[in-house]
């Protein structure tokens, strides 16, 4: 905490300020987890932003963003650094630097621990993984964009058309358009036809998949008749 004065002196942007914050939650939990390691630090003279760690962390709030909420990333860390540090070769456990904080590893590795501490109930305070209610709020949000674009219900064919001259990626890159719409959206899948979400998008929209639920279909249904 002593240390957020960096935020200001060196003039950090909102997204810079949280991604600052998630390399100091990293450098508590190496250090509480694996003490006398060398796991990644913030430069300690000069400017923190120009350290690996930063970047790293950097890299994660922003492709993380409308996946991982503020609260989840100390959950975040920690499933890294539990998963990794059961990686072992005698006694030897696998390297722990930061670059094991992004990737589709990272995901599955977050994913994995999430739902095994949820199924222990160890997380009563802090939901790991999204709650309903904010899959819900979200999906809501779309809507309201989607009307206020077409001053209607969007066709498949307003669809397929944002999707075929990649408005619709832009929008979901920019957060107007949420994750959840486009992998439960039958137009979108339509539009899609032979490609999967990878070829069509550039990244993963997959991993929305595994927050969906029963509830979260029935609700789409009935939000985009």
């Amino acid at each position: 905490m002593d240390r957020l004065y960096q935020i200001l002196e060196y003039n950090m942007t909102r997204q810079q300020a949280k991604a600052f914050k998630v390399a100091l939650i990293w450098e508590e939990l190496t250090k509480k987890l694996y003490p006398g390691e060398q796991c990644g630090r913030l430069n300690r003279k000069g400017d923190p932003r120009k350290s690996i760690l930063f970047k790293y962390c950097y890299k994660l709030v922003r492709t993380m963003q409308g996946f991982i909420l503020d609260d989840q990333y100390r959950y975040y860390i920690r499933a890294q650094l539990d998963t990794l540090k059961n990686y072992k070769i005698g006694d030897c456990h696998a390297n722990i630097n930061p670059g094991c904080l992004v990737g589709k590893k990272a995901w599955w590795r977050w994913i994995t621990w999430a739902k095994k501490m949820k199924s222990m109930e160890r997380t009563s305070r802090v939901e790991i993984l999204p709650l309903e209610s904010k899959i819900k709020a979200r999906l809501k949000k779309t809507k309201e964009f989607l009307l206020h674009q077409f001053k209607r219900n969007p066709t498949k064919e307003d669809i397929c058309k944002a999707f075929e001259n990649r408005t619709l990626i832009r929008w979901i890159v920019l957060g107007k358009v949420c994750g959840y719409y486009a992998v439960l959206s039958p137009h979108v899948a339509q539009c899609l036809g032979t490609q999967s979400f990878d070829e069509a998008f550039r990244f993963d929209l997959q991993i929305y998949k595994s927050h969906i639920t029963p509830e979260v279909e029935k609700f789409f249904k009935n939000e985009f008749n």
